[in-house]
């Protein structure tokens, strides 16, 4: 609180105001589009490192639902990214679901997921299908997925397989962080699967300039750069938590016509290979709308207290106030309570104004009274 002293003179008003957590590795593209096409990519013309192998024989009827992994699809040390999953369905697999997975050992027959790609829908068409991923993983980890129940499996048969799979049904999809058990060992098959390992990732991008956090523009531009000369760039604007598409992208990237609400814009870099970073992101808050400002005690009427003291608010948090006396011409920024001594007898108005975060300037509130004669 203030004190501001205004004797009989004119009114002069002063101004013044680290460690590995399996839930925090959860996969950060999830893929659940019913579109094919939208899900199966290119595989990339530079994998890094190919961990695992599909075909095989075909018809080889699969289990009930449930984790089908390899202990031979192992993750080689200093661990990386993962990129994307490849998979060889038959016909029989057209419009099933599977959802890939990275487990980590914890003894015996026992895993934990580390991270899943999220649900990906097949094709069927025989050929390999390969489905984009972004899983941090280290050495050590294998690979494995879910399925909802197959008719039909591609699998290698041989000598020296490790698939290892659920023996009772798992119906449901398993998430990071949740812990299996695996202890139907199947020696003599290697599953169809395989991934794509980054082992040197391109550079996340550096946002170089972006709007404030709140503002009142519904136009945003974003600037950004990474530190390899060769890469392009995708760019991803999510609005009121719905996901909106990765496009390719050139610096800045402007946005227009937004209405009000959170936004989270995203931008990766794609290497030369088709690998992409990490996503650099800023959230903003579209905000057009001034708050209301409320006076809520104060003098009123007639009184013969030469000292005004006023409390008040906003109808949005955080909200700033500008105050004012009479016609005093300065506005200042002010806290409630704001106080005023040794005024002058006769009428006054205390004038109030709210600016939100987003820099909206709401229309001036007035609380009036008359300070009797001595």
């Amino acid at each position: 609180m203030r004190a501001r002293h205004l004797g009989g003179g004119p009114h002069r008003q002063g101004v013044g105001a680290a460690c590995r957590s399996t839930l925090a590795r959860r996969v950060a593209l999830a893929l659940a589009t019913a579109s094919v096409g939208a899900l199966a990519l290119a595989a990339p013309a530079l994998a890094d490192t190919t961990i695992g192998q599909t075909g095989g024989a075909a018809n080889i009827r699969c289990a009930s639902a449930g984790v089908e992994a390899d202990t031979t699809y192992v993750v080689p040390p200093g661990g990386g990214t993962i990129t994307s999953f490849s998979f060889q369905s038959v016909a029989a697999n057209a419009g099933a679901q599977l959802d890939f997975l990275v487990l980590e050992a914890t003894g015996g027959t026992g895993y934990t997921v580390i991270g899943t790609s999220g649900p990906v829908t097949l094709a069927g068409t025989g050929a390999d299908e390969t489905f984009a991923a972004d899983i941090p993983v280290q050495g050590g980890e294998i690979l494995g997925f879910w399925n909802p129940g197959l008719t039909a499996c591609v699998r290698f048969v041989g000598s020296g397989g490790g698939e290892i799979g659920t023996q009772a049904p798992l119906t449901v999809d398993p998430s990071a962080g949740d812990a299996l058990s695996l202890p139907g060992a199947i020696p003599q098959f290697s599953v169809n699967e395989s991934a794509n390992l980054v082992t040197t990732p391109t550079p996340t991008p550096t946002i170089d300039s972006a709007p404030h956090r709140y503002t009142n523009q519904t136009s945003l531009s974003f600037a950004f750069s990474s530190p390899v000369a060769t890469v392009t760039f995708q760019c991803r604007l999510d609005a009121a938590g719905v996901r909106g598409p990765w496009q390719s992208c050139s610096s800045p990237k402007s946005y227009s016509g937004l209405a009000e609400g959170d936004y989270v814009f995203r931008v990766r870099a794609v290497d030369q290979a088709n690998d992409h970073s990490k996503a650099a992101s800023r959230t903003i808050t579209v905000d057009t709308t001034a708050p209301t400002p409320s006076i809520d005690s104060g003098p009123s009427g007639t009184t013969s207290d030469t000292t005004a003291e006023f409390t008040f608010s906003s109808n949005e948090p955080n909200s700033r106030f500008i105050c004012s006396l009479d016609s005093n011409p300065v506005d200042g920024h002010c806290t409630s309570p704001e106080t005023y001594l040794e005024l002058a007898p006769g009428r006054h108005r205390f004038h109030l104004r709210a600016v939100d975060r987003a820099g909206n300037r709401s229309p001036r509130v007035t609380r009036a009274w008359t300070i009797a004669g001595q």
